[in-house]
């Protein structure tokens, strides 16, 4: 007999990744920043280049910029007329027979056939001789090959990286204008939890969401506000997300969702706003709720760090993108062969902890960690990817290929 993983009232995965993404509405708000302090914000338009980059014709290496010839026998012969540094302009033109000894970089006269590199040369007083004719052109950035002027350089909604601020300073650009950033306010719920730095009491466990999430958020460009921990009481939880309501553009709280008899948060968010999902059919990960606390976005993710850390991946961040106003980003996913045996139940969207690596054939091969508990925080650390593995689907037997997927950069380098 098959087992099925399967719950009443779970909403399939692809389906609930759907219904948050549809209800999230982009800032539209933005600032001007200096170029300097931008890096991860998004682009709240585009960037057209003003000029050409290079801006003009210029020597890619040390060497000799040679005059045109028409003479066909070898070795060739030219006579130096002058030496340009990187920043000089030159004096003269070339005329056949002539060259210009030119560094890399340096302003090329007119006239130029080509570049040819010093180790190529040998010099003798003012004379050059080279024993081969380069191509045309050989050794010569053209002007605009890089950027051409007037074209979209970086375009709207890019968060921007170190080289996209490298690119945007290639190009004269000063300040830029990126969207606000957005708040998140993060809360933490369990009369279990104790503070990290405190003495834990019988009972108790630390709290590692909040520190996992903080830390994400941040590397996410959002402005925190962490309430820490919230007592496991009705009124409590009411009054913090009521405050969370009008200070946030989402709300992140974490534990409280599950149906245990202290699982507080069900019942406020209740008479606060509209709720539109409490559970999804993915592993780890069920316990989930989503929906509005006025014009606030409200996501509950389980109490459990894994499930904590998983459904934040698969789907706060992509929502949080779309309200930076960015296209959520894909992560990497690529076709790996079980080395062994994976355990599955059919029912839920599995996003099993594994290790990949590249065999001997160059192969992608993976394995699933042993360790799966959605409490076992560790596991996402040992492992380099997450294995996907459809609801419908059963076990994984070895040699069978299966996707797998690289953790978000705001969780996990890259392995």
């Amino acid at each position: 007999m098959t087992i099925c993983d399967v719950g009443t009232g779970m909403l399939p995965y692809n389906s609930a990744k759907q219904q948050v993404l549809e209800q999230i509405t982009p800032c539209t708000t933005s600032e001007t920043l200096p170029l300097s302090q931008a890096h991860g914000r998004v682009l709240a338009c585009d960037i057209v280049s003003p000029m050409h980059v290079p801006p003009h014709d210029n020597s890619a290496m040390d060497g000799y910029a040679l005059g045109p010839t028409s003479n066909s026998l070898v070795p060739l012969e030219y006579t130096v007329v002058e030496t340009v540094l990187a920043g000089q302009t030159p004096q003269k033109q070339l005329n056949s027979g002539e060259c210009t000894r030119i560094m890399t970089g340096a302003l090329l006269p007119q006239n130029t056939y080509a570049v040819v590199m010093q180790e190529q040369v040998e010099r003798n007083a003012d004379i050059i001789r080279i024993a081969n004719l380069p191509r045309a052109g050989s050794n010569i950035r053209q002007r605009g090959e890089d950027i051409a002027k007037d074209k979209v350089i970086v375009s709207k909604g890019c968060a921007l990286s170190a080289v996209n601020i490298g690119v945007l300073a290639s190009i004269g650009i000063a300040t830029v204008e990126v969207f606000r950033p957005i708040k998140v306010a993060l809360l933490t719920t369990g009369d279990e939890l104790q503070e990290v730095g405190q003495s834990l009491q019988e009972g108790q466990i630390y709290d590692t969401n909040s520190y996992v999430l903080h830390s994400a958020l941040q590397k996410l460009n959002c402005e925190v506000l962490n309430y820490g921990i919230i007592k496991d009481d009705l009124d409590v939880i009411t009054d913090t997300l009521t405050e969370a309501m009008t200070q946030a553009d989402i709300i992140i709280s974490s534990g409280g969702v599950s149906v245990g008899d202290a699982d507080f948060v069900k019942t406020a968010l209740a008479q606060l706003g509209d709720v539109a999902f409490w559970k999804v059919a993915m592993k780890p990960g069920k316990p989930f709720a989503f929906g509005k606390l006025a014009d606030t976005v409200f996501f509950g993710l389980p109490g459990n760090p894994v499930s904590s850390v998983v459904t934040f991946q698969q789907l706060v961040i992509p929502a949080i993108e779309t309200m930076q106003g960015q296209t959520p980003q894909s992560l990497p996913t690529f076709w790996a062969i079980a080395k062994e045996r994976i355990r599955k139940r059919p029912g839920r969207q599995d996003f099993q902890r594994a290790v990949y690596h590249t065999d001997h054939n160059g192969q992608l091969m993976v394995r699933a960690l042993s360790a799966q508990g959605s409490g076992m925080l560790t596991s996402i650390q040992k492992a380099n990817c997450l294995a996907l593995l459809d609801a419908p689907r059963e076990d994984v037997l070895p040699g069978e290929k299966i996707q797998i997927s690289l953790f978000h950069p705001a969780l996990q380098a890259s392995s």
